[in-house]
């Protein structure tokens, strides 16, 4: 037999044996003999249980640190709110229920509709703003800035200028006149003018009526300013240069025409003035007569503040929103359009509008630092010295409105002429002028001047246009030497 085999099979008989001897120990409740674990050793209990347990035995080296007391330590926590939530109140108001486009109406009663009830909020002892809506803009009414602002009359309750009228002598605020009052003149139905308090002599210049803008038009309006020598010769066709004009005829407007039955219907005319460029004052002021007594920049000659009655033309005429109307086909202004006031000096002093037939400057409605003029501010004629400007008249929104009589020597210009033909030869007037007089006016040699009339009888337009002016000037320098 084989050593080796032997052997082995001897050390596999001695295992058997060995276990057997250790289940027979087990079976008598006698321990097992264990080595001693080192510290760094564990020891392990077997069991026959299927999940064996596993106890460990925790070295003395590895033990937690003896317990301490902890530290008292004092913590800041945030204060939080303990107010509950609060809860929602159920609505008081019960939805409805609203049937489908498929449902029909039938299948809701009116008992099974409940009744809202609603839940008002506290009213305060507040002020409430009612919002009332602006009302459509009425078209027979203008609004106005010089009317808006604080300064000057109040233009709610303006002074009928019927009673300030006097053909006598002048006066502050008075229109000076050279003609008397002519009750049979035609005029305004005073039963419709609403807007005047006849009780009290007042008008409302907001209440009053205009004549709007509408389709009528006219020839683009002219004007010419020349300085020749001491002469500033004026040359226009009597309509706007801004070509602001209302709907005329007025006969459109039965509303109107009611008031006030003026027929008349602008047209284009001659006007021709030479006024002296440094006018002085007469020894005493002289009347203001009817007809034209100025113009503006604006082409528009300017009639005084009376109708043909004597009665404030302003207040009782019609005229169109843009401060004008025609006597027949003659285009003017009773007062100045405010628009026409939109150039001021330094100071807020308005500038120049106008001449008055006298030759001094008429301005627009503001005086020094931008106040509004009123007649307190002016003189008997309606104007004041001030300063470097020297003498000159102003606009106000009251009664006269411009001139209240001339404080200068009124001048042989300021004429409102009929078109002429280009196409006729113009003879001149009966008295032969002094043309070394006339070529004085214009600044230019009296040879000259003869040669651009050349033989009699001249040809005005012809002449004119030789001497590169306009036949308005020539004429008024011719008119003016005789």
């Amino acid at each position: 037999m084989n050593p080796r085999s032997m052997t082995g099979k001897i050390i596999a008989i001695s295992c058997i044996f060995v276990l057997l001897a250790i289940i027979a120990c087990s079976s008598d409740g006698k321990t097992v003999p264990t080595l001693e674990p080192s510290n760094s050793q564990v020891q392990t209990t077997l069991s026959l249980n299927p999940e064996p347990t596993l106890t460990t035995k925790i070295p003395e080296s590895v033990k937690a640190p003896p317990t301490r007391t902890p530290m008292l330590v004092t913590t800041y926590l945030p204060i939080v709110n303990m107010t509950p939530a609060p809860t929602k109140t159920p609505s008081l108001i019960q939805k409805i229920s609203v049937p489908t486009k498929e449902a029909t109406p039938e299948t809701i009663s009116a008992t099974q509709i409940p009744t809202p009830i609603a839940i008002l909020p506290t009213l305060k002892n507040e002020p409430v703003e009612i919002k009332v809506p602006n009302p459509t803009p009425n078209p027979f009414k203008i609004i106005s800035q010089i009317c808006s602002d604080e300064n000057g009359p109040d233009c709610s309750e303006l002074r009928l200028g019927d009673d300030y009228f006097t053909t006598i002598t002048p006066d502050k605020g008075y229109l000076y006149s050279c003609n008397a009052k002519n009750p049979n003149a035609p005029g305004s139905n005073t039963d419709n003018l609403t807007w005047v308090d006849f009780a009290r002599s007042t008008w409302n210049f907001f209440e009053k009526l205009w004549l709007p803008q509408g389709s009528f038009q006219t020839i683009p309006g002219t004007y010419t300013e020349t300085i020749v020598g001491t002469t500033r010769m004026i040359e226009s066709n009597n309509l706007p240069v801004d070509g602001k004009i209302g709907d005329w005829p007025m006969s459109d407007y039965p509303v109107l025409t009611e008031i006030d039955r003026n027929p008349g219907i602008p047209s284009s005319r001659q006007f021709s003035a030479s006024y002296p460029t440094d006018p002085s004052e007469a020894d005493g002021p002289s009347c203001v007569s009817l007809g034209t007594i100025g113009i503006t920049k604006n082409g528009v000659v300017i009639y005084n503040a009376a109708d043909a009655r004597g009665e404030d033309a302003v207040a009782k005429e019609i005229v169109d929103v843009f401060g004008g109307h025609p006597a027949m086909t003659d285009y003017h202004y009773h007062f100045i359009p405010e628009r026409l006031d939109d150039r001021f000096l330094g100071d807020g002093h308005s500038d120049i509008v106008g001449y008055i037939n006298d030759g001094f400057p008429i301005h627009g409605y503001k005086g020094t630092r931008g106040i509004e003029m009123t007649n307190e501010d002016l003189d008997i004629c309606h104007g004041h010295n001030h300063g470097i400007l020297g003498y000159h008249y102003h606009a106000t929104i009251e009664y006269p409105y411009t001139v209240g009589c001339y404080v200068g020597i009124q001048t042989s210009g300021g004429q409102v002429t009929q078109q002429p033909n280009m196409n006729v030869r113009n003879e001149p007037p009966n008295r032969n002028p002094d043309l070394s007089k006339v070529a004085s006016i214009l600044g230019i040699p009296e040879a000259r001047l003869r040669n651009a009339l050349g033989p009699p009888p001249p040809e005005l337009p012809a002449t004119a246009k030789i001497l590169g002016i306009g036949e308005g000037i020539l004429r008024a320098a011719l008119e003016s030497s005789r």
